[in-house]
């Protein structure tokens, strides 16, 4: 998982790279990456923002609400620790002042434009009026975009104990059987592999299949259905996990058959194209290439993305992201087609090594159409 000396020893380096001052966290992920420690309210309740301050030339500064004095304490290894009184205190105000405090008020500062809202934005522009406050996002996308080999080997368990409960699940499945049963049963299974809590969960079956994130319902398994989910939990270290996988209820017609082993063929061809020096952009071309080889029409917007303690991290798989792949990249790659009886998907996570890229999502043999019931 992240730790502190290479945290800092990342942020302190494209503080120096991208010629900064100060280098702001405020967005939920990357204040648990500069600090270690994830507050849940910060989703939850937006309005209890947390950040840490970085000048590459001291230890980072964790603000923070009082409430959280716990977490920070205890879960966090920074140790300038700085509280507001939710209330009381303006949170973008103590931000302010701890900026000044460390004499780069009027410095050239990154600052997450994504996460903040606009009146967050007003008010720290007017308490620093000399301050060139710097859109980092992409900086701290590009800081947490190669895993350590300690995060690729979480990140890899969390997706293959994933698959192994989805697998679980639907081998568990019987005619009859509810979508809530079943997404009940892959979430227990999910628990008992050490997943923490759910992230998302589609449980589409037959007729809700064109839903792309339909819910799971009390329809009742019927010979011929197409069961598909799509599912996330989240694991110790704050990392998620987001794996999706069709199956065939009863029996598999030779019509799906047919589709899912195009699906899966495009899918392995995907896969094999990465590598180290290979265009994100140029990722979902080929994919678009692999689509139209086997005849099979494709009008998603992306064909992957990032993962780690964000779900859709940068960089993503779309036509307008033209990062340069490196090895320890990790993506969930997933192509949808859309069926006469719903849609199907599939999704596995992939790390790029230094040669091409393996597959870490797998705790079974998928390439063939499985059977539920």
């Amino acid at each position: 998982m992240v730790n502190t000396h290479d945290s800092r020893h990342r942020l302190d380096a494209t503080i120096v790279e991208h010629s900064l001052d100060a280098l702001v966290a405020s967005s939920p992920p990357n204040v648990c990456y500069a600090s270690g420690t994830y507050f849940v309210t910060m989703k939850t309740v937006p309005d209890r923002t947390a950040f840490v301050v970085a000048t590459g030339s001291e230890a980072p500064t964790f603000v923070y609400c009082t409430i959280e004095h716990g977490h920070a304490t205890e879960e966090s290894w920074l140790s300038d620790l700085v509280g507001y009184t939710e209330f009381a205190d303006e949170p973008i105000e103590v931000l302010a002042r701890v900026l000044r405090e460390k004499g780069v008020g009027a410095g050239r500062i990154g600052i997450e434009f994504r996460n903040l809202c606009a009146r967050d934005l007003q008010i720290l522009a007017a308490e620093l009026p000399d301050a060139d406050l710097v859109p980092a996002d992409a900086i701290f996308d590009d800081v947490r975009a190669v895993k350590s080999a300690e995060e690729i080997e979480i990140l890899g368990a969390a997706a293959k104990n994933t698959d192994a409960a989805i697998r679980a699940a639907f081998e568990g499945a019987a005619l009859g059987h509810t979508g809530i049963m079943v997404a009940d049963a892959m979430i227990t299974t999910a628990k008992s592999y050490g997943a923490e809590k759910l992230l998302h969960q589609t449980m589409a079956v037959g007729p809700e299949g064109f839903k792309v994130h339909a819910a799971a319902s009390n329809r009742q398994l019927v010979e011929g259905d197409v069961l598909r989910t799509d599912f996330g939990m989240s694991w110790p270290g704050h990392y998620l996990s987001d794996v999706a996988r069709t199956a065939f209820v009863g029996k598999v017609a030779p019509a799906q058959r047919d589709l899912h082993g195009r699906l899966e063929e495009v899918h392995q061809g995907i896969i094999a194209f990465m590598k180290p020096g290979v265009v994100a952009a140029d990722v979902f071309a080929h994919a678009q290439k692999l689509f139209g080889g086997v005849g099979v029409n494709f009008d998603f917007p992306h064909v992957g993305h990032s993962i780690g303690l964000g779900l859709h991290e940068n960089p993503m798989m779309h036509p307008f992201d033209h990062t340069v792949l490196r090895a320890g990249m990790v993506f969930m790659i997933e192509p949808l087609v859309v069926g006469e009886d719903g849609i199907y998907h599939v999704e596995d996570m992939v790390v790029v090594t230094e040669t091409g890229s393996d597959v870490l999502s797998r705790s079974a043999d998928w390439s063939a159409p499985m059977v539920v019931g």
